[in-house]
């Protein structure tokens, strides 16, 4: 099934999981309950922000805000590239600060022709998900990071599929 139904809330410190959460929202999800048409309203754009605030509000966070967060799936991807393309930074650019996320969502929420037309360069395939999933990103980044937002190349389904076949090669061994 396509991602966008939760966000995943994983706390590592020294490669060690410390603590991990589901929560019930995601850019597919948000935009399913509180978007009418492709672009969002102002009344939806709050809509999102109540859902995402409550939310987080019963959401286990960690106390304190740590150096550096990662962003994994195609949503995060999709808005490091806007972001790239807006900052005009090269492609192989992985990192952000929350500051530039923040304004990259702030740019989306313009909904004005060169925020439209970051996005179809971008990804055409998310133009209805992209302005959720930005607000989501800026929001949890803005709870949980102080310094950056480093986004993985590869999701959750590529690393499953890896661990899958290393399994299978070391069996084979």
């Amino acid at each position: 099934r396509p991602g966008g139904g939760s966000t995943e809330i994983v706390e590592v410190r020294e490669g060690k999981i410390l603590s991990a959460q589901s929560l019930p929202i995601g850019s597919l999800n948000l935009f399913n309950r509180c978007v009418s048409k492709i672009w969002p309203k102002g009344k939806e754009l709050n809509d999102m922000r109540r859902l995402i605030a409550e939310t987080l509000a019963g959401a286990d966070l960690p106390t304190a805000k740590v150096p550096c967060v990662c962003g994994v799936g195609g949503t995060a991807r999709a808005v490091l590239k806007i972001a790239n393309a807006w900052l005009e930074r090269p492609d192989t650019e992985r990192r952000m600060t929350p500051k530039e996320l923040h304004q990259t969502a702030k740019l989306l929420q313009k909904q004005d022709a060169r925020a439209k037309q970051l996005v179809l360069n971008a990804c055409p395939d998310r133009v209805h998900t992209i302005l959720p999933g930005a607000l989501l990103m800026d929001t949890v980044c803005g709870a949980l990071c102080k310094k950056e937002l480093y986004v993985s190349r590869s999701g959750v389904r590529e690393g499953y599929l890896y661990h899958k076949l290393l399994r299978k090669e070391r069996r084979r061994q």
